[in-house]
């Protein structure tokens, strides 16, 4: 079962994350308010529905 996350995002939205973030332990993500973040792993983000990794895309 995946792992539920708040992230406010509808269901049938893409979700990229650059691959470099799969070497991290930790990420912490959120909104632009400060008490609207929270710590998480980047195993959990790939759980989220249309998670995809994508090769240098921060650059």
């Amino acid at each position: 079962m995946a792992a539920l996350l708040p992230v406010g995002l509808p269901d049938d939205w893409q979700v990229l994350i650059d691959s470099s973030v799969k070497e991290l332990d930790e990420v912490i993500i959120g909104g632009g308010r400060v008490d609207a973040k929270f710590k998480t792993t980047p195993q959990i983000l790939a759980q989220l529905p249309h998670a995809k990794f994508v090769d240098q895309l921060a650059k």
